[in-house]
């Protein structure tokens, strides 16, 4: 047993211990809460197809219940996670899975566009809004040298969700039963929510900030490290400065201005592109002339590829922390190039292929910032930096859906609009490389230190 000094740093505690079963669990059901969310967000990309031809719907004609989804999403991470920052990571997290479990069971009885497009506001509302509260949560019990690969591999949660939602809805091709998807999601957030509840501790940072008792902080100490016993009358201090205000405003604080904006810049172009593929890829492909259940699976292949590529991007920008953004920067082009490919497959096979390719690049990159934009900011807008980084690039929600029905509408060819999908990443790769020469010039790259 190792007896701490009275004084107890809890950032260079959490930096110096190995990853354990402590960092395990709460990957785990970070990465649990990110499977739901990531489940409820292409659910409806993957059924539009399905559900276009059960209601009678022309092309583009749930363009709107894309554009709702949007509204819930952006609305719920800029609302709750200033909250969070005030009233406690876990609180938010386990109330955005109860919130959004009942609109979701709701979906059975959808049978409009109407009804569709308020039943996902609600949801998008409460899962969306839990998500970067549980990034920033995770980041902050990960040690440095590992943060931003373990921070992704929560998100991997989120991927997950989306490749089971496209195998279970191209199952569903042949029934034409498009509702079950969100039953399904809906009983998942409900199962969850008590498991969450018993296990996932809260945030140490958030505590010392809040200057909680310090029985709060050892019990959970206990199992991040259970080799140190601390004294009765250990104080407890995190190695930044405690920064006092709304959080929203602290995110241009002390030179932050510039890095927030430009932050927000890149996710939201990259997320332009990404929430189109979400929503009509499946929908593209049928019109390319691949079968539903063959154009489903394609479009969920994005997502294995995001997996796969936002463990090795994240893998770089921590090896590389000080070059991460121009590791970022040529990742996004990349995907915008592959997106473009995808007008051109040659057939099914290399469809999947330019897919899986523009996952890789595309989503694996915003999971590596995504983690980036949960683990830079100071404790006391940690939620809220992520929370409205993501809650920005997800505004792109409320249009890109919108605009992909209008084209599919005009009938454009899908080459045309596969390659306009791909341009917000160019500006997402220049926005990315804007910032790695700010952190070149003598900024700090991790803006809590």
């Amino acid at each position: 047993m190792n007896v701490a000094a009275p004084d107890v740093n809890l950032t260079a505690l959490i930096d110096n211990q190995k990853i354990g079963a402590f960092h395990i669990r709460v990957l785990f059901l970070c990465g649990a809460c990110c499977f739901i969310s990531g489940f409820y967000t292409v659910a409806l990309g993957f059924a539009a197809p399905i559900a276009s031809v059960a209601m009678n719907l022309p092309a583009g004609a749930l363009g709107p219940a894309f554009m709702a989804m949007g509204f819930g999403v952006i609305s719920g991470s800029l609302v709750c996670t200033p909250l969070a920052d005030r009233i406690g990571r876990k609180p938010l997290i386990l109330g955005g899975l109860l919130f959004a479990a009942p609109f979701l069971l709701l979906m059975q009885t959808a049978d409009s566009v109407f009804g569709i497009m308020w039943r996902l506001y609600f949801a998008g509302f409460g899962l969306m809004g839990s998500v970067p509260i549980v990034l920033a949560l995770a980041g902050e019990f990960m040690p440095r040298h590992f943060r931003v690969t373990m921070t992704m591999l929560v998100w991997i949660g989120f991927n997950i969700g989306s490749m089971v939602a496209g195998l279970i809805a191209a199952r569903l091709v042949f029934s034409g039963d498009w509702h079950t998807l969100f039953l399904i999601d809906g009983i998942l957030a409900l199962a969850i929510t008590p498991i969450v509840a018993a296990w996932l501790p809260e945030s140490l940072d958030y505590l010392c900030e809040m200057h909680a008792a310090g029985n709060k902080i050892k019990g959970i100490l206990r199992h991040l490290s259970p080799k140190i016993v601390f004294a009765d009358d250990a104080h407890f201090t995190l190695a930044e400065e405690d920064e006092a205000g709304f959080p929203v405003s602290l995110l241009f604080h002390q030179g932050r201005a510039q890095l927030t904006l430009l932050l927000w810049l890149m996710f939201f172009t990259n997320i332009a592109a990404l929430v189109f593929l979400n929503s009509w890829l499946a929908t593209l492909l049928v019109g390319m002339g691949i079968a539903k259940s063959y154009a489903i699976v394609i479009a969920a292949s994005t997502n294995a590829g995001g997996i796969i590529g936002g463990i090795v991007v994240s893998e770089l920008c921590d090896r590389f922390e000080k070059v991460r953004f121009y590791i970022l920067g040529p990742a996004f082009a990349l995907g915008g190039l592959c997106i473009a490919a995808l007008a051109y497959p040659g057939g099914t096979a290399l469809a999947f292929v330019a897919a899986a390719m523009a996952g890789f690049f595309t989503y694996g990159t915003q999971n590596t910032a995504n983690a980036i934009a949960a683990t830079i900011y100071p404790t006391a807008m940690r939620s809220t930096g992520a929370g409205w980084a993501i809650g920005i690039g997800n505004s792109a929600q409320i249009f890109s859906p919108l605009v992909g029905g209008i084209l599919l509408s005009l009938n454009w060819s899908t080459e045309t609009i596969l390659i306009l999908a791909a341009l917000p990443t160019l500006i997402a790769s220049l926005a990315a490389m804007r910032l790695g020469r700010i952190a070149h010039w003598g900024q700090p790259t991790d803006i809590s230190s």
